[in-house]
């Protein structure tokens, strides 16, 4: 009898606290004054989970002690740049990421706050920078052509990190935040889907009689209703993709949600035959 695996992962959602209750003018003022900041290119997926963050390199800015020294005068013009780029929007942006894309490109600074760091991730590709307090986000902003002398700043202060002085701006194309979710979007959210129809597997006649079994991994792409409107297999076992498709379509969600309103989002959802 076919079993359908009913632990989800999360492949384009991450759901982390409530917007902080630190003020986005108090997260710049802590940047702004910071006597030390590191800073890190993230990479995603080292692990296997496209949403799970991975760091690439670090280096210390303003610190005397550990990692790379920077001097404290690329540190301030860091700090700057963050500080007074533009207006900043309170709470969680809602706005769908690449996280696998090639040409994407992420970098994060960090500065330590009594128990808690505050962040500035900068998402180069969708020229997008969010600020957080621990893993509550505070505030987020559209960077346009800053990014650009952005990333002039970051090469100075990375120039042996091959991500960081390969990138290329041109790749970042204008990306409306909108728009259809590809494979490869990751989107910080409130609240996540929750199965609410699970749909077994039927077994493949010739699939059983030829003694086949295994676990096909179906990607889902699941709309602001909940419904599964894509379908990829990331994990084939050919007499039985169709199968572990077929059911998966058939299942429905309560759909995740990001500033109180629902969100697409893509899933994935182990499919396991058995024969005994």
């Amino acid at each position: 009898m076919p079993t359908l695996a009913i632990v989800l992962a999360l492949l384009s959602a991450l759901a982390t606290p409530a917007a902080a209750r630190l003020a986005p003018s108090d997260a710049l003022a802590r940047i702004a004054h910071a006597d030390s900041l590191s800073i890190e290119r993230v990479v995603f997926g080292r692990t296997g989970d496209p949403g799970a963050p991975q760091i690439w390199e670090a280096y210390s800015l303003c610190a005397t002690a550990g990692q790379r020294v920077v001097s404290g005068d690329l540190c301030r013009r860091l700090a700057e740049r963050i500080v007074h780029g533009g207006t900043l929007a309170e709470g969680r942006d809602c706005a769908p990421v690449c996280s696998s894309c090639p040409s994407q490109l992420v970098v994060r600074l960090d500065v330590a706050a009594g128990r808690d760091t505050i962040s500035a991730s900068v998402y180069f590709r969708e020229r997008d920078l969010r600020i957080r307090a621990g893993d509550a986000p505070v505030a987020y902003r559209a960077l346009g052509a800053e990014a650009d002398s952005l990333l002039a700043l970051v090469r100075e202060a990375m120039p042996d990190d091959p991500g960081v002085q390969a990138a290329d701006s041109r790749r970042w194309l204008a990306v409306a935040p909108d728009r259809a979710l590809d494979e490869g979007d990751f989107v910080d959210v409130d609240d996540l889907p929750l199965a609410v129809k699970m749909v077994p597997p039927v077994y493949p006649e010739r699939a059983r009689d030829a003694g086949v079994e295994g676990q096909v991994m179906v990607k889902a792409l699941l709309g602001t209703d909940g419904r599964v409107e894509r379908i990829v297999i990331s994990k084939s076992v050919p007499a039985l993709d169709e199968a572990a498709a077929a059911a998966v379509r058939k299942w429905r969600f309560s759909p995740a949600r990001c500033g109180g309103r629902p969100v697409a989002i893509w899933v994935a959802v182990p499919v396991k035959f058995t024969l005994h």
